[in-house]
């Protein structure tokens, strides 16, 4: 090899590992990037782009490239029905911080396409602190919805230093119906 494909193959093995602490940061919580943004967000890879492994699917669900709320080639969740399953579950986990406050904010953007009668994606915030686990049902979605941006609040829930999942439940008697998930966040206040 000579001088010039050294420094060319040093250059590449830089690039690549430059690269690597940028996508292991999105595997792990974080605080609001913007000056004066009192919030945490306990949601590893909201947006479905890094692979991380926080996230679990069950069933037919997992991760796809699709055109949901205008992004050409978005990485988003899905939830789908095949003929040996009705549906399937996307859901992460995390602890809460117990030096942070006890207000959260739980946000996502969901869209469904060919629901039927009977179809439901249901949405839960679960504590696993308790026993048994307190189940939330936040929101249950019946009908086509496009780009539909969900927010949820909750005030002193007693939450703080708590396990807690986030979990997107799809239900559906037809093999034409899924739901796409993207953007998801669950913050908590920091003051």
């Amino acid at each position: 090899m000579n001088k010039l494909s050294l420094i060319g193959l040093a250059i590449v093995a830089l690039a690549l590992f430059a690269g690597a602490p940028a996508a292991q940061a999105q595997c792990s919580g974080y605080y609001c990037p913007y000056g004066g943004c009192p919030w945490y967000n306990h949601i590893a890879d909201g947006g479905f782009n890094y692979g991380c492994p926080n996230w679990g699917f069950s069933g037919t669900a997992g991760v796809t490239s699709t055109n949901m709320c205008g992004y050409t080639g978005n990485q988003v969740a899905y939830i789908s029905r095949n003929l040996y399953a009705t549906g399937g579950s996307v859901a992460q986990s995390f602890t809460t911080k117990s030096d942070l406050g006890d207000v959260y904010s739980f946000e996502y953007n969901i869209e469904t396409t060919n629901m039927q009668p009977g179809d439901s994606v249901k949405v839960y915030v679960i504590d696993s602190q308790t026993y048994p686990p307190q189940w939330y049902l936040v929101s249950t979605i019946t009908t086509n919805v496009s780009c539909l941006k969900k927010t949820h609040s909750f005030t002193n829930p007693g939450w703080t230093g708590h396990r807690m999942q986030v979990r997107f439940v799809g239900n559906f008697g037809s093999t034409s119906t899924s739901a796409y998930i993207d953007f998801v966040a669950f913050w908590q206040r920091t003051a």
